[in-house]
């Protein structure tokens, strides 16, 4: 499952270890709160609901062949379902599930941090919370909106903890995955090793330069709030979708012309017909990205949930999240 969020059996029942803010993610496992509303959850409320309260714990590994113990390793130990997560070192230091709430909750000193999502990957071997930051970002005042996100992506075992800054609304491990791909350079990681306490503390100085990474992004965005005529907008097209060779097969033709016809199709939608963004090459990078986010032909398959899945890995991991960096790259270029 590319979600890679699963069902644990704690006290005999299975539970999902996800919440989410307002609406379901797109592959409808966990819990939601506040349905259908606008409020973000409290550290509190994702701990109980999204039922990441647990924590872990270094335990001697014994060897099965004569019962000595494995010097300077231990299992790392989910203490609810007795699952080892990891072989780590005398030197790892564990951040429990809650520990890591009460440090985002610390960022804010105005108000309770709100958080959007909060799940347990691969039975908890990494847990990701999205917390809603209180700035966003209007590209058109007034009609098109940029939310401004803080994740938090913990690995209980290898990998340590890594906060970036991100864009997009996370709800499992392949949009995780995306973040930290688009987020690579503004990744700070902490490592399980040393004086956890104060490598928090600096974490606290580097989010706090935060605002600077997504006014960066916002004024790429309203770069591409100029005119974009159709001249242009066939140049555009033919850089990303390229014709194929006279040589080519009927199916490949056909494919070509059926990614052309989206992408005009997604033009005229009512979201790129908003006040402000209607005829920019901003409304045309919006269609690219729909066309390649919703659009994009599955093949047919009796299980929703896989389907899904498939889309997911190519809007994420694929060839969807390279060819929008493409289509963001090429905007930005001939929009000049």
């Amino acid at each position: 499952m590319s979600h890679e969020i699963e069902s644990v059996l704690i006290n005999g029942r299975p539970v999902i270890e996800a919440i989410y803010a307002n609406r379901p993610a797109w592959h409808r496992l966990g819990v939601v709160f506040d349905e259908g509303g606008s409020r973000g959850m409290t550290s509190r409320q994702a701990i109980e609901l999204g039922h990441l309260g647990w924590g872990v714990e270094k335990e001697e590994i014994q060897l099965v062949s004569d019962g000595t113990k494995a010097k300077g390793f231990y299992g790392l130990v989910r203490q609810d379902t007795r699952r080892t997560l990891a072989v780590v070192k005398e030197r790892y230091t564990s951040l429990q599930n809650v520990e890591a709430f009460e440090f985002l909750d610390s960022l804010l000193m105005d108000g309770i941090m709100q958080y959007e999502a909060a799940f347990a990957l691969r039975g908890g071997e990494e847990v990701c919370l999205l917390a809603r930051m209180p700035s966003f970002d209007w590209v058109v005042p007034g009609e098109d909106l940029n939310m401004r996100y803080l994740m938090l992506s913990m690995s209980h075992g290898y990998g340590g903890i890594r906060l970036l800054p991100t864009a997009l609304r996370v709800q499992c491990a392949n949009m995780q995955r995306m973040a930290l791909a688009e987020g690579k350079a503004d990744t700070y990681v902490i490592r399980h090793t040393g004086d956890m306490e104060s490598k928090l503390e600096l974490a606290k100085k580097y989010i706090s330069q935060l605002d600077k990474k997504f006014t960066g992004y916002n004024e790429k965005a309203r770069s591409l709030l100029v005119g974009c005529t159709q001249e242009q907008r066939a140049a555009y097209l033919a850089e990303l979708f390229p014709a194929p060779s006279e040589k080519a097969s009927t199916r490949a033709k056909n494919n070509h012309e059926r990614s052309i016809q989206a992408v005009k199709n997604a033009w005229h939608r009512p979201a790129q017909q908003l006040k402000g963004v209607k005829g920019t090459w901003w409304a045309l990078f919006n269609a690219v990205t729909e066309v390649v986010d919703h659009d994009k032909p599955s093949r047919q398959s009796k299980n929703e949930e896989r389907a899904r899945e498939r889309r997911w890995m190519s809007i994420s991991d694929g060839d969807g999240a390279s060819f929008k960096d493409k289509a963001l790259e090429v905007a930005l270029a001939m929009a000049l």
